[in-house]
């Protein structure tokens, strides 16, 4: 007999359970979404800092498919992807918000479930990058001086996701927390090289269950 219970939300088409194995590495292992798919790309094109990927889009998100899973035994969520943004700015991907949207639906069906939405960037800059003090990071400094250097991008990304499920589907905001980590937990280390589109996102982390 199964000890745990999953139960699976809407989503935008049938899909199993999503598949972790591909990129387990234990500081990955806490986030709530398993890797893209395998045929992923990188978003649009921006000039600095997170940078562009010389590689087609990735396909739209309603072939790719958007599901949230309840995992009541473990008591957090499980995504199908990490909410993904445009280099630069806090502008979620066209393609993320069916996820958002899921997500949403998750939350109205299970009133006790309160998350923690982490905000990422595509930067070598850690937690110190605040705004408090000067960057050392040329190219941070002259995007995101005086808005909270890289920190305050990624908690830009965080509250727009959080402005989404409270504008579009109305979650309860009182139940959502939303802060910034800047580039100190990157999917890829070479932020300049292929795949870092992934270091721009935001993962679900849940806080209450």
């Amino acid at each position: 007999m199964l000890d745990r219970a999953f139960h699976w939300l809407i989503s935008t088409q049938a899909c199993a359970l999503p598949d972790y194995s591909a990129e387990r590495a234990a500081p990955q292992w806490a986030a709530m979404a398993p890797p893209p798919p395998a045929d992923a790309t990188p978003d649009p094109p921006s000039p600095a800092l997170d940078g562009p990927s010389p590689s087609p889009p990735r396909p739209p998100a309603s072939r790719v498919g958007a599901t949230v899973a309840v995992d009541v035994g473990a008591r957090r969520l499980w995504l199908s992807d990490t909410i993904r943004f445009r280099g630069n700015v806090a502008e979620i991907l066209e393609e993320s918000y069916p996820l958002v949207d899921t997500l949403a639906k998750a939350l109205r069906s299970h009133p006790g479930i309160c998350v923690r939405l982490e905000g990422h960037t595509n930067s070598a800059c850690g937690l110190s990058c605040d705004g408090t003090t000067p960057c050392s990071n040329a190219r941070c400094a002259s995007l995101f001086a005086g808005k909270g250097g890289a920190v305050g991008a990624s908690l830009a990304r965080a509250r727009a996701v959080e402005a989404a499920l409270v504008a579009r589907d109305g979650a309860d905001a009182d139940r959502i927390v939303a802060i910034g980590l800047a580039g100190s937990r990157r999917l890829v280390d070479d932020t300049n090289g292929p795949g870092n589109h992934r270091n721009r996102r935001v993962e679900v982390h849940t806080l209450d269950f």
